[in-house]
């Protein structure tokens, strides 16, 4: 899942929420 956000341009946008949704994929 992380590997195609990794893949589209939305990276900055979808890392800002994920980080507090998903702290794992800080991590990753």
């Amino acid at each position: 899942f992380l590997q195609k956000i990794k893949d589209q341009p939305l990276l900055p946008h979808y890392k800002k929420r994920y980080k507090y949704n998903y702290p794992t994929h800080s991590q990753a």
